[in-house]
C-alpha cells in the first residue's frame, strides 16, 4: 500500500477567533418509556429524557455531526464522545464532509444537568485533544496545509480559546492535571521524539528521542501516548516504548510484531500479550510489568481479557489476565475462575466491563455471569444475555445500548434495569444509527449519537 506523507493528513482550513454564546437545549418528557421518573442512575425504574442537544439544529445548518475532542475534527470524526471535566461536557460540532475532518468545526461545552451550551468557540484544524484539563484548560494540537502547527487551549469556564504557534511537527497528545506531553516528529524515519511541559512550554521539563518509526496509516490507526501514575505507553504504529513520565527515560522496548494487547494500567502498570511466531494470530502467554518495567506476573493461558467499557481504572483493583485476577502492586495471583474462558475459543475471554465491585462476563455461549472483583466468587449467572454494547458504569450499573435502544443492567444482581428504545426518543432511525458514547453524570446519564445528544435523569 502506498505510504502517505504527513501533509496529505492535514486538511486546510482558516483559524478564527473564539466566540462566546449559550444555547439552550430542547426539554422534553417522554412518558411511553417507563412510569418511575425519578431517582438516581442506579434506580431500578427507566430515567425520563431531560433534554436533547440537535447538531443541526443547534448548528442551524442542513446537517450536524458531533464528534470527540480526543479524536479532533481532522482524522476520526465522526465518532461521537465527550471529554468530561465534571460541571461541563466538552465536545465538537460541524457539518460532516466527503473528506475526513469536519466543516466548520466549533468546540462547545454543555452542561450535562440541563444541556444548556454554556459556550462555543472555533475549532478549526484541530488534530487531537488530551483528556484531562491542564490548569482548567482543553490542551489540543492543530496542524494544516500550509504547515502550521499550533498549541490550541480552550478554557473550561468560559470557552475562550487561544492558539500558541510551534515548530513542532506533533501527531499525538495526552495531558494530566499539571503536564502537557506531546509526539512528534517523522515516524517514517524512525524520528520520534516525546516532550513534556506545560501549555506555555511543551519542552518545559524534558525532550527525549525513541528509536521507533512506522508508515503514518498505522501511526493514525493506534493510540499512540496513554500516561498515568508517572508512566508513559509510545505506541508507534506497534513499535512499543515504556519511559518514566518524570524525565522521559526508556524501561522498556519492544519491536516485536508479536507483542499485542500492550495496555498501560493505572498504577503505572503495564499488560502486555505475546502471539505466536508462525501467524501471529494465537497468544502464547502474557505479561504484567510494574512501572519500572519489570515482569510481576506471567501467565501461559492463551486469553486475553479485552474491554473498554466500564469503571475507570483503578490502582487498588485486580488485573485480570488470563483466567486469574492479579494484584497489580505484587503480581500475586488473588484468584482464578473458569467464568474467565469463553466456551469457544477465539482468543478473547468473556470479561465485558468492569464496575466499582464487579466483573460483568458475557461468554460465547450466550450466558452472563457476575464475579467479585476482589474475591473472584460467582454471584449470579443467567443462560440469555443483555444485547447492548456497554458504554460506562456508575456504581455496579452498567448502561449502554444496542442500535435499537438504551439499556441499563445491574451488574451486582444480574437483572436488567430498564431499556428506553430509540424510536421513543426520535422515529427516524437515522438519528441514532451512528456510533454512541455514554457518560454517567449525579443521578443520570448523558448519550450522544454522532447527530443528538440525550440527556436523562
Amino acid at each position: 500500500m502506498r505510504t502517505l506523507d504527513r501533509q496529505t493528513w492535514a486538511l486546510a482550513a482558516a483559524a478564527v477567533t473564539a466566540v462566546v454564546t449559550v444555547t439552550v437545549a430542547t426539554i422534553i418528557v417522554v412518558t411511553n418509556i417507563g412510569s418511575d421518573t425519578s431517582g438516581s442512575a442506579s434506580r431500578s425504574g427507566p430515567p425520563a429524557v431531560a433534554w436533547t442537544l440537535d447538531a443541526a439544529k443547534y448548528l442551524d445548518r442542513p446537517f450536524g455531526q458531533f464528534s470527540d475532542p480526543r479524536g479532533g475534527a481532522s482524522f476520526g470524526s465522526g465518532t461521537p464522545g465527550f471529554v468530561d471535566t465534571g460541571d461541563t461536557l466538552v465536545t465538537l460540532a460541524g457539518s460532516p464532509t466527503s473528506g475526513y475532518h469536519l466543516g466548520d468545526a466549533v468546540m462547545i461545552g454543555i452542561d450535562p444537568e440541563t444541556g444548556q451550551v454554556r459556550w462555543r468557540s472555533p475549532a478549526a484544524d484541530l488534530e487531537g485533544c488530551g483528556s484531562t484539563p491542564v490548569g482548567g484548560k482543553l490542551v489540543c494540537y492543530a496542524s494544516n496545509s500550509g504547515g502550521k502547527h499550533e498549541i490550541v487551549t480552550f478554557d473550561i469556564e468560559s470557552g475562550t480559546s487561544a492558539r500558541r504557534s510551534i515548530s513542532e511537527f506533533v501527531f499525538a497528545i495526552a495531558t494530566t492535571g499539571d503536564t502537557v506531553y506531546i509526539v512528534e516528529g517523522s515516524p517514517e524515519e524512525d524520528d520520534v521524539r516525546v516532550h513534556s511541559g506545560t501549555v506555555e512550554d511543551v519542552s518545559a521539563h524534558w525532550t527525549h528521542a525513541y528509536d521507533l518509526g512506522a508508515a503514518w496509516e498505522s501511526v493514525y490507526e493506534d493510540q499512540v501516548l496513554t500516561v498515568t501514575d508517572g508512566v508513559g505507553l509510545l505506541d508507534i504504529g506497534g513499535q512499543i516504548a515504556q519511559f518514566a513520565t518524570d524525565s522521559g527515560a526508556e524501561r522498556w522496548r519492544s519491536t516485536d510484531y508479536r507483542a499485542t494487547n500492550v495496555t498501560l494500567r493505572a498504577g503505572g502498570v503495564l499488560t502486555q500479550a505475546t502471539t505466536d511466531a508462525p501467524s501471529g494470530q494465537t497468544t502464547v502467554s502474557q505479561e504484567l510489568r510494574g512501572p519500572d518495567a519489570t515482569v510481576r506476573a506471567s501467565t501461559t493461558v492463551p486469553v486475553v481479557q479485552r474491554f473498554d467499557a466500564g469503571r475507570a481504572d483503578d490502582a487498588d483493583r485486580p488485573v485480570l489476565m488470563g483466567d486469574a485476577a492479579y494484584d497489580r502492586s505484587s503480581g500475586k495471583q488473588l484468584w482464578r475462575s473458569d467464568d474467565l474462558l469463553a466456551t469457544q475459543g477465539n482468543g478473547f475471554g468473556t470479561v465485558t466491563a468492569v464496575t466499582e465491585h464487579i466483573a460483568y462476563l458475557r461468554d460465547s455461549d450466550k450466558s452472563e455471569t457476575g464475579l467479585d472483583i476482589n474475591s473472584g466468587k460467582r454471584l449470579w449467572r443467567t443462560t440469555s444475555a443483555q444485547q447492548f454494547a456497554p458504554l460506562t458504569s456508575h456504581d455496579d450499573v452498567v448502561a449502554g445500548g444496542d442500535g435499537q435502544a438504551l439499556a441499563a443492567f445491574d451488574a451486582k444482581r444480574g437483572t436488567s434495569l430498564w431499556t428506553i428504545p430509540f424510536s421513543a426518543l426520535d422515529p427516524d432511525p437515522e438519528t441514532f444509527r451512528s456510533g454512541g458514547a455514554m457518560v454517567a453524570h449525579d443521578d443520570g446519564w448523558v448519550y450522544s449519537s454522532d447527530r443528538r445528544i440525550v440527556g436523562l435523569s
